[in-house]
């Protein structure tokens, strides 16, 4: 699953992997609406991560695995 932010003005693509969504609380399966579901529940946790993330590494490109959370 994909999201953007911005920092003035250049955008930066996070990417979270659906093993990071199912240790936030998805089951075992793929599907879309359960992934969905998963990240807006944890949408601040998620965007922690990010900026976490974005903090260590000012690139226009950053991966979430489980091990960001």
């Amino acid at each position: 699953m994909s999201f953007w932010g911005s920092d003035a003005s250049l955008e930066v693509s996070f990417q979270v992997e659906f093993d990071a969504l199912r240790k936030l609380g998805a089951g075992s399966g793929d599907v879309e609406a359960e992934m969905l579901s998963v990240f807006d529940a944890n949408r601040e946790v998620i965007l922690q991560a990010a900026r976490t993330a974005y903090s260590r590494h000012r690139t226009s490109y950053h991966r979430l695995t489980a091990a960001s959370f």
